[in-house]
């Protein structure tokens, strides 16, 4: 008989998951309802078949894989984490249907506000100033901030007057 394969990433998480339960593969087999039997259970979490004597890699189809992570409670993103990506859209969905809850989604970037884009060009700006026009736009901005609560809250009003 052939050496045994090295089992993926994949066979040994649900193998110490399904450990950590406390389950046999007799026991856990049964829960993926329907879809794998113990033995194949054994086979996916060892790696390999035993056909004609020789032992042959095998793997677990993602389907599989997540109907498998899904009765030991492997997470999506722990699948993910082991690059099985298909079978981790497939456990989102299945967790979805099973248990009401919403696969996990990446938070998105925030859209950069006008704020943000305004405050990067007046920095911009404010590094082509030479440090006499710096000190004087310093001295523009102690007077508004020092003027009336009307002006600070107002502050194009005040630059109009200097200016205008």
């Amino acid at each position: 008989m052939s050496e045994a394969p090295e089992p993926p990433p994949e066979a040994k998480l649900i193998r110490l998951a399904r450990k950590a339960k406390g389950l046999s593969p007799e026991e856990a087999a049964p829960l993926t309802r329907g879809l794998i039997g113990a033995s194949r259970w054994r086979q996916i979490e060892n790696g390999y078949a035993v056909r004609s004597g020789e032992r042959i890699p095998t793997t677990a189809t993602p389907k599989v894989l997540a109907r498998m992570a899904f009765v030991v409670d492997v997470t999506p993103d722990r699948l993910r984490g082991i690059q099985c990506d298909e079978a981790a859209e497939i456990l989102d969905e299945i967790i979805y249907q099973e248990r009401g809850q919403k696969p996990a989604q990446p938070a998105p970037e925030p859209a950069p506000e006008p704020a943000d884009a305004q405050l990067r060009h007046l920095l911009d700006l404010w590094m082509q100033l030479s440090p006499v026009e710096r000190r004087a736009a310093i001295g523009v901005l102690e007077e508004m901030v020092s003027e009336s609560t009307e002006t600070v809250s107002k502050p194009d009003q005040g630059l109009e007057r200097r200016t205008g």
